[in-house]
């Protein structure tokens, strides 16, 4: 999987905002159903999920600020010793020791959050997909 240039296809397909465009949470969590996900809303601002699968947690978060995403995850196993939680945009400059940023993804319509949602999660997925199938 490449995470780096997953994410940069988002953002470089989202990039343009309209700030007087002015989404409902609750139309947010609609759209990410639809899709296939049933996501929380917290009074931290902040839509989630939690997932379970072979003695890992999985949380997918994000925050929408200024008609703009903040993508992040969390993975945890005790049995191994595993306890991470980082943004997206700071993992692409972990992986890429500095080198690599990448743009906010922005919206203008629920149009584009349901693209961007799409593909958010199908990063999630991969990410999932990876960890479980890597042998540790």
């Amino acid at each position: 999987m490449d995470f780096i240039s997953q994410y940069k296809s988002i953002s470089s397909s989202y990039k343009e905002r309209d700030e007087s465009f002015v989404f409902e949470n609750d139309k947010i969590i609609e759209i990410a159903s639809h899709i296939g996900y049933r996501i929380k809303y917290s009074k931290a601002k902040e839509f989630h999920l939690q997932e379970e699968s072979s003695g890992f947690v999985f949380k997918f978060g994000f925050t929408i600020r200024f008609n703009s995403f903040d993508f992040g995850i969390s993975i945890t196993n005790e049995d191994k010793g595993i306890q991470t939680s980082a943004p997206w945009g700071f993992l692409v400059q972990l992986i890429s020791d500095g080198r690599e940023k990448v743009s906010k993804v922005a919206f203008k319509n629920y149009a584009d959050i349901e693209g961007i949602l799409r593909q958010a999660f199908k990063i999630y997925e991969d990410i999932k997909k990876g960890l479980l199938a890597s042998p540790a």
